[in-house]
């Protein structure tokens, strides 16, 4: 299959330079939603950072935190009194991700706008099903944390819930949910995104063992999920790896990660390509 990768880096080449390499729909849609919930996540990573940092008087007095898009160039981190959850103790707003540099700091205490409690009650409702799981639905796995992203967009409005890395030079793909609600924010149902966890080293274990690729296989879904874009671009920076593969029944997703493009073929055709 070496062989057959390399080819693979080429059709990704071809994809990159040349608009007849065009994404697809599906591939386009996959794309935006999974940089969609890393927008919103990495402004969480930068604004708690910064609340430890130039913030710490703050810190006893917040509770929960959430980030939203209010539109297509800001996203918006907001800390909850922990008191008052319909009071905002810090707005962090950033206008160009991934910059770390927040566009705006706002530590003036103020109401929550409909939109913010309405997320709240969304992240709200999510943090207590995980604790009580009454139906066994979810696993808190060691060394890692559950991540809780709430969307409202495009008239649906659900709850994304990500295991992120408490493990130094590892990142995890797996055990993440979707949480649906209906507009009233009543729960819908929730369902497992990956039925599994699997841990990837950002470095190789010497200079001549470099990670070139890596992959991994899906069973509840036939392509890449937004999660895995989400998780592969947080770590973006830390990992030596450019390409990522998730390979599920009748279909072969191939993330570059660095130039932040998907290609789907189908599992023939990769089979086809493997063995030349």
């Amino acid at each position: 299959m070496k062989n057959g990768l390399n080819y693979l880096k080429l059709i990704l080449l071809c994809m990159i330079s040349f608009p007849a390499f065009a994404q697809s729909g599906i591939e386009t849609d996959i794309l935006e939603k999974g940089y969609f919930l890393y927008e919103l996540e990495k402004a969480s990573w930068y604004s708690t950072d910064l609340l430890f940092e130039e913030h710490k008087e703050l810190v006893d007095s917040i509770g929960s935190y959430l980030s939203y898009k209010p539109d297509d160039d800001k996203v918006i981190t907001v800390f909850f009194l922990k008191e008052n959850p319909d009071m905002i103790r810090l707005t962090i707003q950033f206008d160009g991700l991934p910059d770390a540099t927040p566009d705006k700091v706002t530590a003036t205490l103020r109401n929550a706008s409909a939109h913010e409690k309405d997320l709240f009650e969304l992240v709200d409702d999510a943090k207590r099903r995980v604790t009580e799981n009454e139906d066994d639905l979810f696993t808190l796995y060691e060394n890692t944390g559950f991540n809780f992203i709430p969307v409202i967009q495009d008239g649906k409005r659900s709850v994304y819930i990500l295991s992120g890395s408490k493990q130094n030079g590892t990142l995890y793909i797996g055990n993440d949910y979707l949480l649906t609600y209906n507009n009233r924010n009543k729960f819908k149902q929730a369902e497992k995104i990956h039925n599994s966890l699997i841990p990837f080293q950002f470095v190789g274990n010497s200079e001549a063992k470099k990670i070139q690729e890596t992959s991994h296989s899906h069973v509840n879904s036939e392509y890449i999920d937004p999660t895995d874009i989400c998780t592969l671009l947080l770590y973006k920076d830390f990992i030596e790896w450019d390409q990522h593969y998730v390979i599920s029944d009748k279909h072969v997703s191939i993330f570059d990660i660095k130039n932040e493009h998907l290609l789907i073929i189908t599992r023939k055709a990769w089979e086809r390509i493997g063995k030349k």
